[in-house]
């Protein structure tokens, strides 16, 4: 009995469409991953410009940008500008945002019904982590959570700068700040108004490994390092003198004896780890955020611009213009960049 041959494919024509298959995909998951993260980036810039929008409305009302009051971020202030009236609504501003001596502050109990909230536009969509930080700055039963955000306002290019106490900073906002576009002599295209960080891994830990080092989150450090009076005078920390030139950064780092996980752990609270950034250090810096070991200071400290976008962070000027700025952008450029009114020429 005849019977027709049937046409199939050789086991070694199985294996060969499979490998073909395979580098297709190597090839096109790389595309593919980029289209994605040309979106996220997008979509980031596009909160940023906003930002700008809400900055600018805010000072055409009050014919100033915003400051931190009495505790209160700028990014708080501007809720009503970014189509959050009925947050804005829950919130009491003469209340203070925060209670308690210093070294054991924490968000007064009226604000809880805010902080919790997410605000999507609050929030980078290449960051990634887990925006919710739970009892992050409250001592409560069942936990408070806490919204992170990732943009931050500028402080200024970075020694003796603070976001939460009264001193006055070289860069557009600090405590109580009442600037506006008539103190902006620098230009308001030259100068940056906010850029993007990192939130925190929610960790508390002594464990400094390597992989945590380039994560936006801030570590403590003993009373002999930066700030404290030892032998790294410089940087110099919020508060703080120290001398001229750079230290070494990893023995900086190798003396630090915490890890603190809440880097922009809240919109909600102007101080400096959790809602500002300055430039005295590059954009996506290998190395954390710095602050002093001593409770009452805390607050204070280096907190440094990063993004998980390709080797670079989007900015926003305090024109409203929106920027990517590459990882290798001259430091001093990006020095002056944070400054109002210090006399440089951007442009050269």
């Amino acid at each position: 009995m005849y019977y027709p041959r049937k046409n199939a494919f050789t086991l070694v024509e199985l294996l060969v469409v499979i490998a073909i298959i395979g580098v297709l995909i190597a090839l096109l998951l790389p595309a593919v991953q980029a289209a994605r993260e040309a979106a996220r980036r997008m979509q980031c810039s596009n909160n940023f410009k906003q930002f700008g929008i809400a900055l600018h409305n805010y000072h055409s009302v009050f014919d100033v940008f915003p400051g931190t009051g009495t505790g209160f971020s700028v990014q708080a202030k501007l809720l009503p500008y970014v189509e959050q009236v009925s947050l804005h609504d829950l919130i009491d501003y003469k209340i203070s945002a925060m209670g308690g001596a210093a070294g054991s502050m924490y968000v007064n109990s009226d604000h809880y019904p805010a902080v919790g909230a997410k605000i999507a536009m609050f929030n980078c969509p290449s960051d990634g982590e887990n925006n919710i930080f739970e009892n992050a700055l409250a001592n409560t039963d069942p936990p408070t959570p806490f919204t992170g955000g990732n943009y931050m306002v500028c402080i200024g290019s970075g020694p003796n700068q603070t976001y939460a106490i009264q001193s006055k900073t070289d860069g557009l906002f600090y405590f109580n700040s009442q600037t506006g576009f008539r103190d902006i002599t620098d230009g308001s295209s030259n100068t940056l108004a906010m850029a993007e960080s990192l939130l925190g891994n929610h960790l508390n830990s002594s464990d400094l490994q390597d992989s945590k080092r380039q994560i936006g989150v801030t570590t403590a450090l003993t009373a002999g390092g930066p700030g404290g009076g030892g032998s790294f005078g410089f940087p110099q920390l919020a508060g703080f003198t120290g001398g001229t030139s750079q230290p070494n950064w990893d023995t900086v780092l190798a003396g630090c004896t915490s890890w603190q996980g809440d880097r922009a752990c809240t919109w909600f609270i102007g101080r400096s780890r959790f809602t500002s950034f300055n430039t005295y250090l590059p954009p996506n810096s290998r190395y954390p955020d710095f602050v002093p070991s001593s409770g009452g200071q805390s607050q204070l400290g280096l907190h440094f611009a990063r993004s998980n976008h390709s080797e670079g962070i989007n900015i926003l000027r305090a024109d409203g213009s929106v920027q990517f700025l590459n990882d290798t952008i001259n430091l001093i450029l990006f020095q002056a960049m944070a400054t109002i009114d210090r006399g440089d020429n951007i442009s050269n």
